[in-house]
C-alpha cells in the first residue's frame, strides 16, 4: 500500500469522525486512532497466520476487556449502538477463544483415547502370557523346555521372557492409567467449553435484540446487566486453560541388583 493511499485513509477517517452529531474531540481522536490501527493491520503481513494461535486470541481478549471497561455511562447513553456493536465483537472474540480451546481439548482427548486403547490391548495380551506362565514358573517340578503361547522356552529363556512380560505389562498399565486421567480431564474440559460457548452465543443473541430495540427507540436499557454479562463472558474465556499438565508418572522398574527370580515372585505374589 502506497503512502499516499495511507494518508487518504486517515483523512477519510478524520472526515468521518467530524460528521458525528455531538461527537467530542476525544471521540474523533479515537476514530482516527482506530483508523490508524486498521490501516496498520491491513499493510502488516500475517506470518504463519498467528491469529489462529491460542496465545494471540488470549491477548486480544485482554485488550477487548480493557476497551470494554473504558465506556462511561455518558458515552453509552450518547452512542448506545456503538457500545452494543463493541459488545458483539467482544462476545464473538470469546466464542473464537472457545473454538480454539475446543480444538486443543478434542485433540488431547482423541490422542489419549487411542493411547488407552492400545495400552489396554497390550496389557490383555501380556496378561494371557503371564496367566499361562505363572503355574509353570511356580511349580518346582516343571520340566524344561516348556511351551507357552505357542513358543518353546528353555528355563533361562522362560525366566527372561516372563520377567520382560511382567515389566512391560506394568509399564503399559501405568501408561493406560495416566492417559485415562488425561482423557477424563479433556472430556470434562470439552463439556465446560461447550457450555460456556453456548452461554456466549445466548448473550450474543440478547445483544442483537438490544441493538434492534436501540434502532427502534434510540434508547438502551439494562446497561448494568449487559456490562456484567459481557465482563463475565470475557473473564471466563480469558481464563481458558488448555495445559493439561504432564500426568505421565515414571514407571518403577526393578533395579539391576534385583534378581529376575525375586522380581517375578514379588510380582506374582508367590
Amino acid at each position: 500500500m502506497k503512502l499516499s493511499h495511507f494518508r487518504f485513509l486517515l483523512l477519510a477517517a478524520a472526515a468521518t469522525a467530524v460528521t458525528f452529531v455531538g461527537c467530542s474531540r476525544e471521540d474523533a481522536a479515537n476514530v482516527i486512532q482506530g483508523a490508524r490501527t486498521s490501516v496498520g493491520e491491513a499493510i502488516t503481513p500475517e506470518l504463519g497466520n498467528p491469529d489462529k494461535t491460542l496465545v494471540v486470541r488470549q491477548a486480544k481478549l485482554k485488550e477487548r476487556k480493557r476497551q470494554n471497561t473504558t465506556w462511561t455511562e455518558e458515552n453509552i447513553a450518547k452512542h448506545p449502538d456503538l457500545y452494543l456493536r463493541q459488545c458483539q465483537e467482544d462476545i464473538k472474540a470469546a466464542i473464537e477463544q472457545y473454538d480454539a480451546a475446543l480444538i486443543t481439548a478434542r485433540r488431547i482427548r482423541n490422542e489419549n483415547k487411542r493411547t488407552v486403547d492400545e495400552a489396554q490391548k497390550e496389557v490383555e495380551r501380556l496378561s494371557r502370557f503371564v496367566d499361562e506362565a505363572k503355574p509353570l514358573f511356580a511349580d518346582p517340578e516343571t520340566v524344561y523346555p516348556v511351551k507357552v503361547s505357542g513358543f518353546t522356552f528353555t528355563k533361562e529363556q522362560f525366566t527372561k521372557q516372563l520377567r520382560n512380560a511382567l515389566k512391560e505389562r506394568k509399564r503399559k498399565q501405568e501408561v493406560a492409567a495416566s492417559s485415562s486421567q488425561r482423557l477424563t480431564l479433556a472430556e470434562t474440559r470439552i463439556a465446560q467449553f461447550e457450555k460456556a460457548r453456548e452461554d456466549a452465543e445466548d448473550a450474543l443473541r440478547s445483544i442483537d435484540a438490544k441493538l434492534a430495540d436501540v434502532k427502534a427507540n434510540a434508547a438502551l436499557t439494562g446497561v448494568g446487566s449487559i456490562k456484567d454479562s459481557v465482563a463475565s463472558i470475557l473473564d471466563t474465556a480469558g481464563a481458558v486453560q488448555t495445559d493439561f499438565g504432564d500426568l505421565t508418572s515414571v514407571v518403577g522398574l526393578p533395579s539391576a541388583a534385583e534378581s529376575d527370580d525375586a522380581f517375578i515372585r514379588a510380582e506374582l505374589g508367590l
